[in-house]
């Protein structure tokens, strides 16, 4: 075999140059034969030969396919979602604080006395203005004087004491007055509505309460049969009470009468029958009075057992009922629950009676009836009206009237013992026709001169 030694030689003397060329810094890159030679971007920076980086192109598309098919082919398994995150726990509320203890000297009954403090001295508001070594103060009184007094002597100021404080409003001897001060010897200085002053003892004072008893400032009330409102209430078992008129005065809560919306069946605003006069209930008391307002107007508290309901119906009785007193025809306008009623006579006239005095008008009794003609004392007449008690009322052809029992009506009839109207006869010898046969045998006999005669049957003599 034969080497070519030259081509050789050349080969290594060209890289040789190439490698030095290289370690200068120098960019251009010597061509060797045989080998691939970079080529030179416009940017400087070297790239593969064209043929070399499109292999390599084609090489890593190829493994980028066959990866992707291989994700494809793996089975998918879903995910968990990542569980919620706890709430963070709530900061607990903050301690509150503890409240602020008064100061001590507040209302300490044992403080010692102090310069500029309130007291009092032998009954008068005073300052103290100084305070010595030797037990003894300086005070200044309202009027601008200073005396010099023992410290003993003085009583301090106090907020509160006993159950009392200072601007609470008290009742004393009948007037009510405010606290203005308080002092440890257990007396005050108050100030009446008035203006004036004066330091007083605190047991001679009352307290105002807002209720007491089942009794509240405002409600209303009756007092000795007068109607009012308590606008005060104290502690010694007495009220302020203001009557309608606008007056005032102090009364013993004890003596108040309270007002009720019903009792025994009556209702506030019921109409009811007094003394014989019709009114309404305007308020009803637990006393078991009421306050009631007649008709007319005027008011009158009275006792509601004397009360009288008013009612439609009683005792078979009816209001609009057509009926009788004392023989006097009229109509019941009013019945009431104690037995009475308000009759109206005919005439408009009206009047308080018992339902007892009252006579019921029928149709008919005892074979009578309205309209129907008959004989009463030896007069025909026609009955008018009858009542239930046998009383009918009588009218002749005159006009006159007359009120009789039906024991003394006689009915006519159309015959009795064979004899008839029309039949004819004698009567004293006297010719005639009987014109009416009466129930109790008598007969009324026509003589055929026009006279006429009544007379029992028997003294008939009948033609044949």
């Amino acid at each position: 075999m034969k080497v070519n030694y030259a081509k050789h030689i050349a080969t290594a003397v060209l890289l040789s140059l190439s490698m030095n060329a290289a370690w200068a810094g120098d960019e251009t890159l010597v061509d060797l034969p045989g080998f691939d030679t970079p080529t030179q971007t416009s940017t400087g920076n070297t790239t593969p030969s064209t043929a070399t980086a499109k292999q390599e192109d084609k090489k890593s598309d190829d493994k980028k396919s066959d990866d992707k098919k291989a994700e494809e082919k793996k089975p998918t398994t879903p995910t968990k979602p990542a569980p919620p995150k706890p709430a963070p726990p709530k900061p607990a509320p903050p301690k509150p604080a503890p409240p602020r203890p008064a100061p001590p000297e507040a209302n300490d009954l044992n403080r010692p006395l102090h310069v500029g403090d309130s007291a009092v001295y032998s009954g008068y508001d005073v300052q103290i203005m100084e305070i010595y070594e030797n037990g003894m103060a300086r005070i200044l009184f309202a009027s601008g004087s200073s005396s010099i007094v023992e410290l003993k002597d003085l009583a301090a100021a106090r907020k509160s004491l006993k159950g009392f404080s200072v601007d609470e409003r008290v009742l004393y001897a009948g007037y009510e007055v405010t606290i203005k001060k308080l002092y440890t010897n257990e007396s005050a200085l108050i100030e009446f509505q008035s203006g004036t002053k004066s330091v007083v003892g605190l047991t001679q004072f009352v307290k105002l309460l807002n209720s007491s008893q089942g009794w509240n400032i405002g409600q209303q009330a009756m007092y000795s049969n007068y109607l009012g409102t308590i606008s005060q209430i104290y502690s010694n078992g007495t009220v302020k009470f203001r009557f309608e008129s606008g007056t005032e005065s102090v009364i013993s809560i004890t003596s108040l009468v309270r007002l009720e919306r019903s009792m025994n069946g009556w209702v506030v605003g019921d109409r009811a029958m007094y003394s014989n006069y019709e009114g309404k209930i305007r308020t009803i008391y637990s006393n078991r009075t009421v306050e009631f307002v007649f008709e007319s107007g005027s008011v009158s508290v009275i006792s509601i057992d004397s009360l009288a309901r008013i009612l439609n119906s009683m005792s078979g009785w009816t209001v609009g009922e057509e009926v009788s007193y004392s023989d006097y025809k009229g109509v019941i306008k009013s019945i009431y629950s104690n037995g009475t009623a308000v009759f109206r006579f005919e005439s408009g006239t009206q009047t308080i009676v018992s339902l007892s005095a009252l006579v019921k008008i029928v149709r008919s009794l005892e074979g009578f009836y309205v309209g129907e003609t008959v004989m009463y004392s030896g007069y025909e007449g026609k009955i008018t009206w009858m009542l239930a008690n046998k009383t009918v009322l009588v009218s002749y052809d005159s006009g006159r009237t007359a009120y009789t029992k039906t024991d003394y009506l006689v009915k006519i009839i159309s015959s009795l013992n064979g004899v008839k109207v029309g039949t004819r006869g004698l009567i004293n010898n006297y010719p005639g026709t009987v014109s009416r046969v009466y129930a109790n045998g008598t007969i009324r006999f026509r003589f055929d001169n026009g006279a006429e005669t009544l007379n029992s049957i028997t003294s008939l003599i009948k033609a044949l």
